[in-house]
C-alpha cells in the first residue's frame, strides 16, 4: 500500500496543458515518492504532495488555478536552495523524487522543456552532510525470508561510504537478529512483498517488532524533524522479484565486473545474496549511476565479534544517555579520534567487541606503544585532523551530487598523507608496522588533483573557474581572449600590418559583419589571397579572414564555452579519481584505524587507563580488577573524588556476587564499571583500573533499572521478567551477567523466590554474575552454594545520618537505609518520622530476615534445562520471553480484551486496572 497516491483530481482525465501531463507521468512512475517538478526556478510540488510537503517544510499552501472548484493544491521551494528543503523531508521519513529539466530551455523553443525523474532521495541513501551524523553510519538494509529452509539473510550498505555486506540467521534466532539490527541501526529496511501467507504474517510480525526497536533506540535522522501520523516508517515493502537469486546474482556479478562471487567468500551465503541483490537494485533505481564506489560485498561474521543485545546497549549507556544525551556516554569518553572515519570505526569497535585474544592483543600492542611515544602519537593526531572524511568524499564524487567542494575536500586530505609513511616507519608494534606496510598515500593522485584544479577554485560547477592552466590548451586561449580580447585584436592587427606593409590596415565590428579588416582603396592591391571581401565602400574595402571569423565565434561564445568545458574537464577529473575508489577507501580505512588506535592511546594517558591482561575465550572465567573505576562517572567533575574498587570473580571460586546496600550507595555504578572495562578491554582499548587480568567473556548481559512498556502492553515487571528470561535462554559459562534488583517489581515473596531461583540457575550454569539486591534473605545462598559469596556497600552512621563510603566490601549489609535515603530525596520530615516508626514496629515483630526454609535445588543443572525445555515443547504458542499469566481463561478476561486503550482517559484507565487486578487476586484465591 502507498502512502502517497495520485489525487482524484490528477488520477481521472489529463490536466489541459502538456506540463501537467508530464507531472501525471512522473508521478505514475513514483507514486510512493514526493515529487519534486522542476517549474523554471521552482520546484514544484502538487496534490497530496503540496499537503505534506507544506506542512513539513512549514511553507504556503496555495493552488493551481484558485477561482475553479476543488484546484489542485501546490506549493513550491527555489531551487538554488532545494537541498535544505528536500532534506527536511528525508529526515522526517520521507522518499522524494526530483524531476528536473533535462534540457536548455533555451533550445525547446516552440515546444516544452524535455522533464525526467533525476534522482531519488530516501532516508537510507541520504549522502547529505547536514542530515548524517559524521561519526556514524548511515544504512540501508534489506532482509530475505525462506521459511522452508528457516533461512533469514540481511544485507546493509552505507551508500555514503562504501561499505557493503551480507549475512544470515537461523529464524528461530530471531533474538540474536534483533541485537544485530539495533547495534547497525538502520535508517530503512527492505522486505519482500510475499504471497505467502505465512511469510506475509512472519514479516509484519518482524516488521512490527523492528519498529518498536528501532524506534525506541534511534530516533529519525534529524531529532527536530516534524512527525505526523502520515509520516512513514522504517521498514517498507518491495516487489519481490528484487530478492529473486538469479537476478541477485546476476546483478550483483555485473556490477563487481566478475563471472561469479566466489572471490568475495559469499558464493554459498543463498539468502544473503538475494538480500544483497535487493539492496543493490534499490540503491541503482534511487541513485540512478553505477555505485561505483560499492567496490566489494563483505561477509559480516557474527562469531567473531561479541553480540551486544539492545537492553545492554541501553543500560550501559555506550552511546547514547538514558536522559538522550550523547554525552555522558562511554563513546563520548573514549572518542578522542580526530577524524570522521576515525569516530565511526571506534563506534564499530564498542559495537563488536572482539572474541579472538590474538587480535585484541594486536590492538593492545598498537595503543601501548602510541603510549610510549607521546611526542610522535600527538604530532601524528595534529597532522590528521586535517584529513577530511575521505570514504564520504569518494563516495558522493562516484554520486550525481558530487561538487567541487569535493575534489578540493579530497585534495586537502590527500596532502597530510603524504608525510604518514614516516611516522609508520618509526613504530614498532605489528599492527602499526602492517599498516605501514599496506599504506599507500595517493601521490599520484594527489599530483593530478594539484595539477588539474586551481589553488583557490570557485565552487560554483556551473560558471567555471576552478581548472587550473594547462589543462586543457583550448580552455586557456578562452580565458585569454576573454581576459584580453583587446590585447589580441591589437596583436592580429600589427601582425597583419607588418605581414601585408598596409599601415593604414584597421580591424573594426558591426553586428551585420562581426569583425572585420578594412583597407583604403589605396592599398588594396596589396590586400593578401586570403583575405575574403564582404563590402564594398566609397574609399576602401572591408574583408574578413578565417582566423577572425574564429576569433569572433570564440570571443562572442568564450564565457559560455568556458563554463562548459570547465565541466567537461571536471567530470572527466572525478572519472580518473572515481576510478581509484579502491585505493582511496583502502587507505582511508587505514587511517581511520590508525587514528582510533592514537586516540585511545591518547584517552589511556588522560584518564590513567592500564592495560588488561588477557586469557582467551574457554578458558576458567575470570574477572580480577585492582582499584577499578567507572570510566564515565569519573569524566564528570561532581565535587567528591571517584571511590575505586576491586573485584575477583573466578569459576573455581566466587562467581556469583551478592551485593546488598542502600540505594545511592555505588551498587549499581560498581556493576555497571566491571561490565564497562570488560567490554573495553575486548574493544581494545585500556581499562580505568590499577591491574586488570580477565578471560575473555562471549557475552555480556545487563538487566538493570526499572521500566515499563505501555504501549507493547507491558508493565514494568514483565520488562524486567523478559529481560531475565532472555539472559537464562542465551547465557553460557563464558558469559559476563550482571543483575541489579532482580524481582523488585512483584510482591516480596514472589519477588525472594525468584530471585533466589536466578541466582542458583547462574550459579549452576556458570557464569560470572554481579547481583546487586534487598533481597537480605538471598545472603543465605552464599553459605550453601560456594561459588557465591557476599558483598557489601560501607556506610557510615551519624545519629540518624548516613554517609555513603561507596566502598565495596566482603560480607553482608544488614540495613537497607530505604528511608535515610527517602530523607536525602525530599521527602516531608512527618512523613520519615512515621516511617521509622513503621520500621520499628515491624522488626519488633518481624521472624527475622531469613528464610532457613530456602535451600539450594538439588536437581543438577541439565535436569533444568530439560524440564524447561519440555515446558516449551508442549506450549507451541507459548513465546520464549513472555510470561503466562493466567491458566486458563476467565470470564472477566472478555471484559479485558474488549476494553480500548486509545478511547480512555488516563484516570479511568488506571481505575480499570485496578479493578481487574482486584477481580483476578480474588478469583485465585
Amino acid at each position: 500500500m502507498h502512502l502517497l497516491s495520485l489525487p482524484d483530481s490528477m488520477s481521472a482525465a489529463p490536466s489541459e496543458t502538456p506540463m501537467m501531463r508530464q507531472f501525471q507521468d512522473a508521478k505514475r512512475q513514483h507514486p510512493d515518492k514526493i515529487l519534486f517538478f522542476r517549474m523554471g526556478d521552482f520546484f514544484e510540488m502538487f496534490g497530496e504532495d503540496a499537503v505534506i510537503g507544506a506542512r513539513v517544510l512549514q511553507i504556503a499552501l496555495t493552488s493551481r488555478d484558485k477561482k475553479k472548484e476543488g484546484a489542485l493544491p501546490m506549493c513550491g521551494v527555489p531551487v538554488r536552495a532545494y537541498e535544505q528543503y528536500l532534506n527536511k523531508l528525508t529526515a522526517a521519513g520521507y522518499k522524494v523524487a526530483i524531476c528536473d529539466q533535462t534540457e536548455d530551455p533555451a533550445q525547446a523553443t516552440g515546444k516544452i522543456v524535455n522533464r525526467e525523474v533525476v534522482r531519488i532521495v530516501t532516508p537510507g541513501t541520504t549522502v547529505s552532510p547536514q542530515l548524517i551524523d559524521p561519526d556514524r553510519n548511515n544504512y540501508l538494509l534489506a532482509a530475505s525470508l525462506d521459511l522452508k529452509a528457516q533461512r533469514l539473510g540481511v544485507a546493509y550498505a552505507d551508500v555514503s561510504t562504501g561499505e557493503f555486506e551480507l549475512c544470515e540467521f537461523a529464524v528461530d534466532q530471531l533474538p540474536r537478529l534483533y541485537d544485530f539490527l539495533m547495534q547497525l541501526d538502520p535508517q530503512e529496511i527492505l522486505l519482500p512483498q510475499s504471497r505467502s501467507t505465512a511469510e506475509s504474517e512472519f514479516l509484519e510480525t518482524l516488521t512490527h517488532r523492528l519498529g518498536q526497536l528501532l524506534d525506541q533506540v534511534a530516533p529519525p535522522l534529524a531529532e527536530d524533524a516534524p512527525r505526523t501520523e502520515a509520516t512513514p516508517g522504517r521498514c517498507q515493502f518491495i516487489d519481490p522479484y528484487h530478492f529473486d537469486e538469479e537476478a541477485a546474482r546476476r546483478n550483483l556479478c555485473r556490477h563487481f565486473k566478475t563471472l561469479n562471487l566466489a572471490g568475495f567468500g559469499v558464493e554459498d551465503q543463498v539468502h544473503g545474496l538475494r538480500a544483497a541483490g535487493a539492496v543493490l537494485r534499490y540503491l541503482e533505481d534511487t541513485q540512478m549511476c553505477n555505485l561505483t564506489h560499492l567496490t566489494t560485498l563483505r561477509l559480516h561474521s557474527v562469531e567473531q565479534a561479541m553480540l551486544l543485545d539492545e537492553t545492554t546497549l541501553r543500560n550501559l549507556e555506550l552511546f547514547e544517555a538514558q536522559s538522550g544525551q550523547k554525552r555522558h556516554t562511554l563513546f563520548h569518553v573514549l572518542d578522542q579520534t580526530v577524524t570522521p572515519m576515525g569516530a565511526r570505526l571506534l563506534r564499530h569497535w564498542l559495537r563488536r567487541p572482539l572474541l579472538k585474544v590474538e587480535a585484541i592483543e594486536e590492538r593492545h600492542d598498537a595503543v601501548e606503544e602510541f603510549s610510549r611515544q607521546f611526542l610522535l602519537r600527538e604530532e601524528l593526531r595534529n597532522l590528521l585532523k586535517t584529513v577530511q572524511d575521505l570514504p564520504r568524499l569518494i563516495g558522493r564524487l562516484s554520486l550525481p551530487v558530487a561538487g567541487i567542494p569535493d575534489l578540493v575536500g579530497l585534495r586537502e586530505s590527500l596532502e597530510p598523507l603524504q608525510q604518514l609513511p614516516v611516522f609508520y616507519q618509526r613504530l614498532e608494534a605489528a599492527r602499526l608496522r602492517a599498516i605501514g606496510a599496506e599504506f599507500d598515500p595517493l601521490t599520484d593522485l594527489l599530483e593530478r588533483l594539484q595539477h588539474q584544479l586551481l589553488e583557490a577554485p570557485s565552487h560554483r560547477l556551473s560558471e567555471g573557474g576552478y581548472i587550473a592552466e594547462g589543462v586543457s590548451a583550448e580552455l586557456d586561449e578562452l580565458r585569454e581572449i576573454s581576459r584580453n580580447s583587446k590585447e589580441f585584436l591589437n596583436r592580429v592587427l600589427q601582425r597583419e600590418r607588418d605581414t601585408t606593409g598596409i599601415s593604414s590596415l584597421k580591424i573594426s565590428y558591426n553586428k551585420v559583419f562581426g569583425y572585420y579588416l578594412e583597407v583604403s582603396n589605396a592599398h588594396k592591391d596589396a590586400v593578401p589571397e586570403h583575405y575574403i571581401r564582404k563590402q564594398t565602400l566609397v574609399n576602401a574595402e572591408r574583408y574578413i579572414t578565417p582566423e577572425l571569423k574564429e576569433f569572433e565565434e570564440k570571443i562572442l561564445t568564450a564565457e559560455e564555452r568556458i563554463g562548459k568545458l570547465e565541466q567537461e574537464l571536471f567530470q572527466a577529473l572525478k572519472a580518473q579519481i572515481v576510478a581509484e575508489t579502491t585505493r582511496v577507501q583502502q587507505a582511508a580505512q587505514l587511517v581511520a584505524e590508525t587514528d582510533v588506535l592514537a586516540g585511545l592511546a591518547h584517552t589511556a594517558e588522560q584518564n590513567r587507563y592500564v592495560r588488561p591482561q588477557l586469557k582467551p575465550l574457554g578458558a576458567p572465567g575470570s574477572i580480577r580488577f585492582r582499584d577499578s573505576r567507572h570510566p564515565v562517572i569519573e569524566s564528570i567533575r561532581m565535587g567528591e573524588p571517584f571511590v575505586p574498587n576491586d573485584i575477583h570473580l573466578e569459576a573455581s571460586g566466587c562467581r556469583v556476587m551478592l551485593l546488598t546496600g542502600p540505594n545511592m550507595a555505588g551498587k549499581s555504578t560498581f556493576m555497571r564499571q566491571i561490565a564497562l572495562n570488560v567490554l573495553m578491554a575486548q574493544a581494545g582499548s585500556f581499562v580505568a583500573a590499577e591491574e586488570a587480568h580477565l578471560v575473555l567473556v562471549d557475552r555480556i548481559f545487563t538487566r538493570v533499572g526499572a521500566s515499563d512498556n505501555l504501549s507493547q502492553g507491558q508493565s514494568t515487571f514483565l520488562v524486567e521478567m523478559n529481560e531475565a528470561a532472555a539472559i537464562l535462554h542465551q547465557a553460557t559459562s563464558q558469559s559476563l551477567v550482571v543483575l541489579d534488583e532482580i524481582g523488585r517489581g512483584t510482591s516480596t515473596f514472589d519477588g525472594i523466590s525468584l530471585a533466589w531461583s536466578i541466582a542458583e540457575y547462574l550459579h549452576e550454569l556458570g557464569a560470572l554474575t554481579l547481583c546487586a539486591t534487598h533481597y537480605h534473605e538471598l545472603n543465605a545462598l552464599a553459605g550453601e552454594l560456594d561459588g557465591v559469596e557476599n558483598f557489601s556497600v560501607v556506610v557510615e552512621e551519624h545519629g540518624e545520618e548516613i554517609v555513603f563510603v561507596r566502598k565495596i566490601v566482603a560480607g553482608e549489609a544488614n540495613k537497607s537505609y530505604g528511608v535515610q535515603v527517602a530523607r536525602l530525596a525530599g521527602i516531608p520530615t512527618p512523613v520519615v518520622e512515621r516511617a521509622l516508626q513503621v520500621m520499628q514496629e515491624l522488626e519488633a515483630t518481624s521472624v527475622g530476615h531469613r528464610l532457613p526454609e530456602l535451600t539450594p535445588s538439588p536437581r543438577p543443572l541439565a535436569q533444568v534445562e530439560e524440564q524447561a525445555a519440555h515446558w516449551t515443547r508442549s506450549q507451541p504458542d507459548a513465546a520464549p520471553a513472555q510470561l503466562s499469566l493466567f491458566a486458563e481463561s476467565p470470564e472477566w478476561l472478555e471484559t479485558l480484551k474488549s476494553l480500548d486503550p486509545d478511547q480512555m482517559t488516563p484516570l479511568q484507565a488506571l481505575t480499570t486496572l485496578h479493578d481487574l487486578v482486584r477481580q483476578a487476586r480474588t478469583q485465585s484465591l
